[in-house]
């Protein structure tokens, strides 16, 4: 893989143009994440992968702060040392590791996005995640994944082949829910870009199993996502 190209390329997707995506849903969460901490008692959260051009890890720690509304411990991972150089690691650590071999992490995560970064990994290397992460993972801890999906089989692969000499996995939702089956699919949503955020949880939660079609995460729905825009933004007006 080409990573010195793929983290030359500006034109990237961030963590940040996504945070309200990922926001909405952790809200309607938080209380499930945390239940059992005390306030002092800090969330293990961590952000698996990063672009260094276009994500900043402030960009995490803020939507974890505001999202989850409790204390975190947050953490920066990604399998290249490239991807981690020149990160000043003030108030996170930041961690070189794969996704499906996280060295020892005490307490275990309580939530693990990975915005992306599971379409450079194999159906191989996510089946072996499949059985490694749970035991990472508290009991209320939740793995969310968003994923480029095989519209137009192929043509995801090979745009970005040609552009970065990268390879790529759009997998859908059947694919996913296979390849992570010791996790149970709690919450599937499509984004404004026809791409999906998928929220999984222990096979053993209380959370109920989604079913049916992806909630919508589109902008001008009146009620859901919308509604909670528009009133993010009437906060935030001056």
């Amino acid at each position: 893989m080409e990573w010195n190209r793929y983290y030359s390329e500006e034109n990237i997707r961030s963590l940040k143009e996504q945070s309200p995506y990922y926001a909405y849903i952790l809200e309607q969460l938080a209380e499930y994440v945390s239940k059992g901490k005390a306030p002092d008692e800090p969330l293990f959260v961590a952000l698996g992968g990063i672009h260094p051009k276009v994500t900043r890890p402030e960009h995490f720690i803020t939507l974890c702060e505001d999202s989850l509304d409790h204390l975190i411990f947050p953490i920066i991972l990604d399998q290249n040392e490239q991807a981690l150089q020149g990160l000043s690691q003030d108030g996170y650590v930041a961690m070189q590791a794969n996704l499906e071999d996280l060295p020892e992490i005490t307490p275990p995560l309580s939530l693990l996005i990975c915005d992306y970064t599971t379409d450079f990994m194999t159906d191989s290397q996510l089946s072996h995640m499949n059985q490694t992460l749970p035991g990472h993972l508290d009991p209320n801890g939740l793995l969310m994944l968003t994923v480029d999906t095989p519209t137009i089989p192929g043509l995801s692969r090979l745009r970005n082949k040609i552009s970065f000499n990268v390879n790529v996995h759009p997998r859908s939702e059947k694919k996913l829910t296979t390849l992570l089956s010791n996790f149970k699919l709690v919450y599937v949503a499509q984004t404004e870009n026809d791409n999906l955020l998928t929220v999984f949880a222990s096979i053993d939660s209380p959370l109920e199993a989604h079913k049916g079609a992806p909630f919508s995460l589109s902008p001008e729905e009146n009620g859901g996502f919308g509604k909670w825009l528009s009133q993010q933004k009437e906060k935030s007006a001056p």
